[in-house]
């Protein structure tokens, strides 16, 4: 009895020895797996991350705290308002914006050589080993993560891929010169290097960010990168700069809105109260507010002259930066913007000789939010973005206009208002019309693009991709409607021999809620017809392909779709969604086969009646 114990007990310890030793090469498989990719950096913007001092007061602060500002003093700032709007109630908005400007902006005063008046402002965390999504999570503080509310690109999202150990974000003071911050994201680099064993990392730069790591590649160049994504990248600057130190300021306040509704990533129509503001009034007091209050503390970031472009220097330096005791500052603007600010496809060559692999996804369609109409995502314009050539913003290039440089591939948009043989990277450059800056990820086809890049850079160019065009239209849930045709899944309709290519247009209502009523559909220039029954319904999320006629041109034909429409069983006028197309023999990009139509315009019709329903039963209970 005593040996077959001992049989029993050794034969259940090897069992248990041998179980151990399966899940542990399960967990190393897994390891494995996660470790096979580089590292992932993420770089944000102007103002992501949470900056304070020694005492944990942030700029900007916690929500709770403007939220408790607003309610303290809610009596005096309506009165303000309505006195600015020509009410007679004694209301001081003037006096209520210093006070704001005061507690708010004044942690971030520069001295006029660059360097901070409260040198003790710094990021509320900071270091490789600090910053994983691991690192965040043991610590508590994932809250404090650069777009932590994002519902699509954050670190999770990465994370579930690569692991939350090879998730890191960069957190930086963002008043700094982007030379200085180069070299911090230098030490950066290698600290995540040895920290997850890699020999490369792959980075992923929105706005301001992109310029850092533009700076980065010039003076360091791309040995330890792998793959990088600029996401709305501000690689020459911004007019949005220029305006703001300009007197006077004219804000577009429903693009103000409609960008906060795409940053709070709600499909409510907050820019359609645009009119309601006292725009004409309250433009004055910001314009004064920012002159008397903000500048002052802010105009001698190195960051902000960094985003000045080019041309405007000169200008804004002689009206900031004459004082002596700037030149420190100024010698610094000097370094960098004759380093990597003039030599940005040179040091995308130089970097992608050293072996890495560099992405650009820009957004396009909309004026600048300080007023300037300029073609741009609303924050930067489109030139500075991917230096290509664009059309006045709301007009298209004349009709013999040609692509400005031979690059092997054809590069004028379908609507023809972007010429990227110009750009800086055409060959790995995206464009997104109608989209708002940095909200990419808020648009599921760029998302998926975004994600690729970063983590199965298997596209090897941005022409060869059916699956992502290299202009696409915005899939957002904002965007309500959105049109491709479905042989090239964008606006380029292919002409093959003689024949079109393609004979379905797939009309889509990305909304995650909203019915959408589709009255009409048609190609003014009497080029191509649609063939369906009017109107139809679609459905959140549903789209529609309909079949199309018309006779193939021998050269390129422009053209504009046009889909009126409205919001059923909302108080929604009827609105018409424009789309330049272009009908060319020369190739646009990748071609396929049509697949089966998802749904018939007939099909879409009997949903009609059946959406009518629900949304009435809806409307009643």
């Amino acid at each position: 009895m005593k040996i077959k114990s001992i049989r029993r007990a050794f034969c259940v310890a090897l069992a248990v020895v041998l179980l151990c030793g399966t899940l542990q090469g399960f967990a190393a498989a897994d390891a494995s797996d996660h470790c096979e990719h580089n590292p992932v950096i993420l770089i944000s913007g102007f103002g992501a991350v949470r900056l304070v001092d020694d005492d944990g007061y942030a700029f900007l602060p916690a929500g709770d705290a403007v939220t408790g500002f607003l309610q303290d003093n809610s009596g005096d700032l309506l009165k303000g308002i309505a006195t600015a709007a020509g009410l007679p109630l004694g209301g001081d908005l003037l006096a209520m914006l210093v006070k704001l400007v005061e507690d708010l902006v004044e942690p971030l005063a520069m001295h006029p050589d660059g360097t901070p008046v409260h040198p003790e402002i710094h990021p509320v965390v900071s270091g490789a080993a600090n910053t994983s999504l691991a690192a965040f999570r043991a610590a508590g503080l994932e809250s404090e993560i650069p777009y932590a509310s994002s519902q699509f690109l954050d670190m999770q999202l990465l994370a579930d891929q690569i692991g939350a150990d090879h998730v890191f974000n960069f957190m930086f003071d963002y008043r700094k010169s982007s030379l200085d911050l180069a070299e911090e994201f230098r030490t950066y680099v290698a600290d995540v290097l040895r920290l997850t064993g890699h020999d490369r990392v792959n980075v992923y730069a929105i706005s301001q960010g992109a310029m850092l790591v533009g700076a980065y590649l010039y003076a360091y160049g791309g040995g330890q990168i792998g793959d990088v994504v600029f996401d709305t990248p501000m690689l020459q600057g911004s007019d949005l700069i220029t305006d703001f130190i300009t007197d006077p300021l004219q804000l577009n306040f429903p693009l103000i809105l409609r960008i906060a509704s795409a940053i709070a990533h709600t499909e409510l129509k907050l820019e359609r109260i645009g009119g309601v503001l006292p725009a004409d009034t309250l433009n004055p007091f910001l314009s004064s507010g920012a002159a008397a209050l903000v500048l002052p503390r802010i105009i001698y970031a190195p960051a902000l002259w960094d985003s000045l472009p080019a041309q405007r220097q000169a200008e804004k330096q002689a009206l900031w930066l004459s004082d002596p005791a700037c030149a420190p500052l100024k010698a610094k603007i000097q370094q960098m913007q004759e380093g990597f600010l003039t030599h940005v496809t040179e040091t995308f060559e130089k970097a992608t000789a050293d072996g890495a692999t560099i992405s650009i996804v820009a957004c396009a369609g909309l004026p600048l939010a300080t007023g300037t109409v300029d073609n741009s995502d609303g924050i930067v314009n489109l030139r500075y973005a991917c230096g290509a050539t664009s059309a006045a913003l709301g007009e298209t290039f004349p009709a013999d206009y040609v692509q400005q440089r031979d690059i092997g591939h054809y590069a004028i948009s379908p609507d023809r208002t972007i010429d990227l043989s110009t750009g800086y990277w055409p060959q790995r450059t995206w464009i997104i019309n109608r989209h708002i800056h940095g909200q990419v990820e808020w648009n599921p086809r760029s998302l998926a693009l975004i994600m690729k890049l970063l983590t199965d850079a298997q596209i090897p160019d941005a022409w060869s991709s059916w699956e992502y065009p290299q202009f696409m239209e915005c899939d957002s849930p904002t965007a309500e409607l959105s049109a491709r045709f479905t042989c090239t899944n964008s606006a380029f309709l292919p002409v093959v021999g003689s024949a079109l290519a393609g004979t379905s247009l797939v009309i889509q209502n990305p909304s995650r809620e909203v019915f959408v009523t589709v009255q009409s559909v048609r190609f003014t220039g009497g080029t191509l017809r649609a063939d369906s029954p009017l109107p139809f319904v679609l459905a959140p999320g549903q789209s529609v392909s309909l079949a199309i006629q018309g006779d193939a041109p021998t050269s390129a034909v422009f053209d504009t779709l046009e889909v009126s429409y409205r919001r059923l069983l909302r108080l929604s006028p009827v609105e018409t969604l424009q789309i330049g197309i272009t009908i060319t023999p020369d190739s646009p990009g990748a071609v396929q086969e049509e697949p089966p139509r998802r749904e018939s315009a007939c099909a879409a019709f009997f949903h009609y009646l059946w959406a009518l329903a629900l949304g009435t039963w809806r409307l009643i209970s």
